[in-house]
């Protein structure tokens, strides 16, 4: 208990332990790779199913690649637990890196690859080791099974071994070049294979994005002399994950899918024997044209000469004669340009919509481009869209030519009306994902759009999609680079479109751009403005004596909880909230003097009816979250973005997430929740449990509140431009419409 302790990470988190006491045999068996990277959530649950392994002479070695998560802290716990772990952190090289380093540290016997994500079969080792044992293999095949990455649900696939068993020799030793066909699934782990044949025998793997796996299989498959097949599944393989390679690489301009090909074509040229080079290309031939078909840039490179690199088309038709047609539909297809224009996204509009943004086009020729629309949460009818509003009236009051964009059912609506600015909104009649209504409101600012500065998710994708694009015009997300970092793994349904982002640091900023993807229509990454979040001329701060002793809590939500209360109610979310304002820590604060108070996400309070905490005191409305910035002496979060308020206002802030390790979370929650562990710790004050929250409670309550000057020093960092961010922000823009290479 003393040691998980020490990794942060709860006991009741990890499954239950296999058998422990097992000494470290000088030469084991079976060493087992894992190259690991942000994997924190599954590595315990694949640790335990290798320590669970009816052959106990293995060795694991983990390669932890860079992960920017936890993982490392877990696996340094289990390489305490049990000596047969043993743990490298690397700097991030990518997995056929971690693999190649993992194998030059491997001593067992036979080799097997396992991924930090997926699990496997309590035999594995005993049945693989004793085939490879008694008939002297070079590798040994087995089959898998799939899982959902969510729901832990059996997936059905391809590639079960029983499928394709007529293929290979039946209960014998044989070669690769002696199977009837090739029907190997592309990936390492499916194998064990004999450490000292790989070292002599198989070039390293390929340090390329996409299809690493197969071309080194494939390459090795060469050099075989002896493997045997077992018709068992023993690999456990988790599916449908949120950033699967394809789905990142499949891209109009990337270059990986032509690497992976090139890198095939290499290993088609090394092979000599002509019975084993058909054989390559009747496995090759499923992965050349699913690259052909789903990407533009692998297509245009096998037209140029790459169907020349594996034999020519005549010869991959004549030795694939079932792929033929798909082989000639492929060579007569039109290559796609691999520029998406403006007009792709205007035919994509209503007829009548088409007409407004093309006339916008050329009436922008020769026009003055003055005019800044600031959209706040048009989807919400509960956030204060406290951003967008501030920003909108510094540009009033320093005679920038803005109109605000808002939801016609939005409270802020009436708070409009009593400050009579109502001249210089639009409003909306619906939410602005539904249909085009923004284009129609706003089409005679088109012709003199500057800039779009949304706050949130709201547009049409056809809308911002062409905002985008419009020549001299930019797309700025407001609020803060978490936000956008969070959003971009749903790029293609998201605002995550914009080419500028609004973040509050250089080194949030270069978080992002390590991070987050080019936009797949657009082929471009989005450049940052370093000015902060522009709020703080609305919520100025009360003087120190006016603060009270409250603790504001506010955690974020999960996108889980859109689907109910029911669903809340099984989390550990839920459970965590209870723990922390139970009526026993509540009391205990108030004989302290201090306050606690809590605000529900607005989502939350948008989505999820009968929304009910079960707590003993009531939830204030989100209206009265920017009163409580401005007076409470304290934030509690997971990561919201008050966070930002009360350390720009120089109050201490506890980032606390009740749910870091539930496995009810799915896989874009996840990723949030790890991003916003991983900031609580930049920012400081990052705590694991409710108790600790209440302990640093009390202790800058004998503080007075005051924010240590070290953790002030971060603060002032993280917040470059303490001084007129709506400014700093308006000034960026400026200078990225005018094309500036550098925003900063």
């Amino acid at each position: 208990t003393k040691s998980m302790r020490q990794v942060c990470v709860p006991r009741e988190w990890f499954p239950k332990f296999g058998k422990r006491g097992h000494k470290v045999s000088a030469s084991p068996i079976i060493t087992f790779v894992v190259p690991v990277f942000n994997a924190e959530k599954f590595i315990a649950t694949a640790l335990e199913s290798l320590l669970r392994q009816t052959l106990p002479n293995f060795e694991v070695v983990c390669v932890d690649d860079g992960s920017i998560d936890d993982s490392g802290k877990i696996l340094d716990f289990y390489a305490r637990i049990d000596p047969r772990i043993k743990v490298w952190h690397l700097g991030n090289g990518g997995v056929s890196s971690a693999r190649n380093f993992g194998l030059g540290k491997a001593t067992g016997t036979y080799v097997a690859f396992m991924d930090g994500d997926d699990k496997l079969n309590n035999r594995m080792a005993s049945m693989t080791t004793l085939a490879a044992v008694r008939d002297r293999l070079d590798a040994v095949l087995f089959d898998y099974r799939c899982f959902a990455h969510d729901t832990l649900k059996a997936i059905d696939h391809n590639w079960y071994l029983g499928h394709h068993i007529d293929d290979f020799p039946k209960d014998c030793v044989f070669s690769p070049s002696e199977a009837t066909d090739l029907s190997v699934y592309g990936s390492c782990w499916m194998w064990l294979w004999d450490r000292q044949f790989l070292q002599n025998e198989v070039a390293p793997f390929p340090e390329i994005k996409l299809g690493e796996d197969l071309v080194w299989v494939l390459g090795a498959l060469g050099k075989v002399k002896r493997m045997k097949v077992l018709n068992t599944p023993l690999y456990e393989y988790r599916r449908g994950g949120a950033f699967s390679a394809v789905s990142r690489l499949q891209t109009k301009k990337s270059d990986a899918p032509v690497i992976a090909l090139m890198a095939l074509a290499d290993v088609f040229s090394k092979a000599e024997d002509k019975w084993w080079r058909k054989s390559l290309m009747r496995r090759m031939i499923s992965d050349i044209l699913f690259y052909g078909e789903k990407m533009p840039s692998a297509l245009a490179w096998l037209r140029s000469g790459g169907f020349d690199a594996f034999g020519g088309v005549k010869y991959i038709m004549q030795v694939c004669s079932e792929q033929a047609k798909r082989i000639s539909a492929l060579c007569a297809r039109k290559i796609e340009s691999d520029e998406v224009g403006i007009e792709t996204f205007i035919c994509m509009a209503p007829t009548r919509i088409q007409r407004l943004m093309r006339r916008a086009i050329v009436e922008r020729k020769g026009t003055e481009k003055d005019v800044i629309i600031v959209a706040g949460q048009l989807n919400s009818t509960t956030n204060e869209a406290i951003d967008s509003w501030t920003f909108f009236r510094w540009l009033q009051d320093n005679g920038v030519p803005s109109r605000y964009v808002v939801w016609r059912r939005h409270e802020m609506v009436e708070r409009i009306r009593r400050e009579g600015l109502m001249k210089d909104v639009i409003l909306l009649s619906g939410n602005g994902v539904d249909d085009c209504e923004f284009i129609e409101k706003s089409r005679n600012l088109l012709p003199r759009l500057r800039a779009v500065v949304m706050e949130n998710i709201a547009l049409n994708p056809v809308v911002w999609q062409y905002l985008n694009m419009l020549d001299g015009c930019g797309y700025v997300f407001l609020q803060h680079g978490v936000m956008f970092w969070k959003m971009s793994p749903k790029i293609t349904n998201s605002f995550a479109v914009a080419n500028f982002v609004n973040v509050a640091s250089v080194e949030e900023r270069d978080f992002l751009r390590k991070y987050v993807s080019e936009h797949p229509d657009t082929h471009k990454k989005p450049e940052y403005i370093v000015a902060g979040l522009p709020r703080w001329d609305l919520l100025t701060d009360e003087s120190a004596k006016e603060r009270e002793k409250v603790v504001f809590f506010m955690p974020t939500w999960r996108t889980a909880f859109n689907s109910g209360m029911d669903t809340i109610s099984k989390s550990a979310y839920l459970s965590g909230i209870q723990t922390l304002m139970s009526e026993e820590n509540i009391e205990r604060l108030r004989r302290r003097g201090i306050r606690i108070v809590m605000a529900a996400h607005h989502h939350l309070v948008a989505h999820v009816k009968d929304l009910d905490f079960n707590l003993p005191i009531k939830l204030v409305q989100p209206a009265e979250v920017s009163h409580w910035i401005r007076h409470a002496s304290l934030c509690v979060t997971d990561y919201s973005s008050v966070c930002f308020d009360f350390l720009f206002l120089g109050k201490p802030c506890i980032f606390w997430t009740p749910d870091r390790y539930d496995g009810f979370l799915n896989a874009n929650d996840y990723s949030e929740v790890v991003f916003a562990a991983s900031q609580g710790a930049n920012m400081f004050n990052r705590v694991e449990t409710s108790q600790e929250v209440v302990d640093m409670i009390e202790k800058y309550a004998d503080m007075g509140f005051v924010l240590e000057p070290g953790k002030r020093a971060i603060a002032d960092r993280y917040f470059a431009y303490r001084s007129d961010i709506c400014r700093h922000l308006y000034e960026g823009i400026c200078r990225a419409v005018a094309g500036k290479k550098s925003v900063e």
